[in-house]
């Protein structure tokens, strides 16, 4: 199967290896919301770590935007990037402290709008080891160079040494109206040379930072929109276990490898050109199939949030718990199944009721085992 990489995965569960063979897909969804309930629809996802040649495979260059050296990080970037080009919209993107380096502000700076104006935003998880610098002081006179920063700040001393600094405020998170402890510091950050927002927080003996590169965004909102990060984690979840959108099988005996080395661009010099269209092929099909399984789930996300009364009162099967006001992703699942099953004729004007018919087994008639 190509694609498939050794991979490391940190669990507090002792069950799971802590190696894997696997896929490493990144994907980003857009924050979708009435006043009850907030899903994250997923939008687009794409295999990042070994496929370098697999892109070459399928025809598909990078920009020259993505000129350079090729991680997870800029894969990541230049998606999110993709992303708000076709969108046409201001966008913010919130990605955890991996991806709290320079490369993904870097990246998200340099889209710009007709006016000259940012029209994409990162809001990371800071890593505990962050330095910061205050703003490059007044202009020297004296000897030697002059100092190219301020006074150097390390960020996780603050909550220490500015305890008193820190003001306490309502933000709703996860659901609920939470009071926290904030700090929020317009910075220099060494990595990009630029200023940017961060915001400390203090929520019930835990300690957090934040950073933002919109100066204009209020420290409240920044901790409610990266709150609502864990949302990508459920669609995952309703993903793999409800649409079943990871459970593909496409192998081929194009590229097999034991030690499941990925595909490089010197493999491809020695490699026939039918095993070369072979390996796309099935690069297309995993992709293609776990981008379907995104769309349904985003289906079934806004199929909850548009029809939310319809469909509670259509559910009469047991819960342990039911939804007040927005049913689940499965909830709305099983709706349609059941709808679909008992009124299969009412829907043979469209497509894909012909298609199911063409892929029914038809049964042959089979002769009598026990004929008089």
């Amino acid at each position: 199967m190509p694609g498939v990489k050794k991979l490391h995965q940190d669990s507090e569960n002792y069950s799971q290896a802590p190696w894997i063979f696997g896929h490493h897909f990144g994907v980003l969804g857009m924050l979708v919301a009435n006043r009850d309930k907030a899903f994250c629809v997923p939008v687009m996802a794409e295999l990042h770590e070994g496929a370098e040649a697999l892109r070459q495979l399928q025809g598909k260059n990078r920009n020259k935007e993505e000129a350079g050296k090729i991680t997870v990080v800029t894969l990541m970037a230049n998606l999110a990037r993709d992303i708000a080009v076709k969108l046409k919209e201001p966008c913010v993107t919130v990605l955890d402290a991996y991806f709290a380096v320079g490369t993904t502000f870097t990246i998200a700076k340099t889209l710009l709008g007709s006016k000259g104006q940012r029209l994409l935003h990162i809001i990371t998880h800071a890593k505990s080891n962050v330095v910061a610098r205050e703003e490059k002081p007044q202009a020297y006179g004296g000897r030697g160079r002059p100092r190219q920063y301020g006074k150097r700040v390390k960020m996780n001393e603050l909550f220490t040494t500015r305890a008193d600094d820190f003001r306490t405020v309502t933000v709703n998170t996860y659901g609920e109206a939470k009071r926290v402890e904030i700090l929020c510091l317009d910075l220099v950050w060494p990595a990009i040379r630029e200023k940017l927002r961060f915001v400390l927080i203090k929520d019930d003996g835990s300690t957090y930072i934040l950073i933002c590169s919109d100066l204009s965004m209020s420290p409240e909102e920044i901790v409610e929109l990266y709150a609502c990060r864990f949302k990508i984690e459920v669609t995952f979840k309703m993903v793999k276990h409800i649409i079943g959108g990871l459970y593909y099988h496409f192998w081929t005996k194009a590229w097999c490898d034991n030690l499941a080395k990925a595909l490089t661009v010197a493999d491809l010099e020695h490699m026939s050109a039918k095993n070369k269209q072979l390996i796309s092929g099935a690069m297309n099909a995993i992709e293609g199939f776990v981008n379907i399984a995104l769309i349904a789930t985003g289906l079934l996300q806004i199929l909850a949030l548009q029809h939310a009364e319809r469909i509670l009162h259509l559910h009469h099967w047991w819960m342990r718990s039911y939804p007040r006001d927005v049913p689940s992703e499965e909830m709305v699942k099983t709706v349609i199944q059941h709808e679909f099953y008992h009124n299969f004729r009412k829907f043979k004007h469209t497509a894909i009721y012909r298609i199911i018919q063409n892929k029914r087994c038809k049964n042959k008639a089979e002769p009598l085992k026990m004929a008089a």
